[in-house]
């Protein structure tokens, strides 16, 4: 059941992060998704104990989130000019290891404070969220690149593309 609903949190976390990225971009998407991290993380931190048979929803809100803010990283590619972005994903991927190689640890200390260190790192992640300069030529080059790739797509299996991506008959 456990796996069942953290698949589940997972897939539909995917989903709603790239529909509101699309909608509202990728600072507000990053922000909110850490921060629907945190109140789970916060309610198990503090009602756990009176509330034992919500701690699975806790968790899963926790997971919602920081699976939500996983996708949009892959989403905001345009976050970074390209010279940067190997480097940046790079880092971030260090970091990620580092973190991997840690968590079994932190994962023995006594129950609230894994939850606390978890808090506390996507409070830091939402605040600096909030310091990415971002732009709607931004997502709108994404756009327009996505549409290039499907339109070569096309071109090459012999479609033409219209202005609304529909697929006209080359007859």
């Amino acid at each position: 059941m456990n796996n069942i609903g953290s698949s589940v949190s997972e897939v539909i976390a995917y989903i709603v992060s790239g529909v509101v990225y699309d909608r509202i971009g990728p600072k507000i998407t990053f922000v909110g998704s850490f921060v629907i991290a945190i109140i789970g993380s916060l309610l198990y931190i503090t009602l756990s104990a009176q509330y034992p048979s919500a701690i699975f929803y806790m968790i899963i809100s926790s997971k919602f989130g920081i699976s939500s803010s996983f996708n949009v990283v892959y989403l905001a590619n345009s976050l970074f000019p390209p010279t940067y972005s190997s480097t940046t994903f790079g880092l971030c991927n260090f970091v990620a290891r580092l973190a991997s190689m840690l968590a079994p640890i932190f994962a023995e200390f006594p129950k609230p404070i894994p939850m606390t260190i978890f808090c506390i790192m996507a409070g830091v992640a939402s605040g600096v969220s909030f310091l990415l300069r971002t732009n709607d030529k931004d997502r709108a080059r994404t756009r327009s690149f996505a549409e290039s790739v499907v339109e070569s797509v096309h071109s090459y299996n012999k479609v033409k593309v219209d202005d609304n991506m529909k697929e006209v008959d080359l007859d």
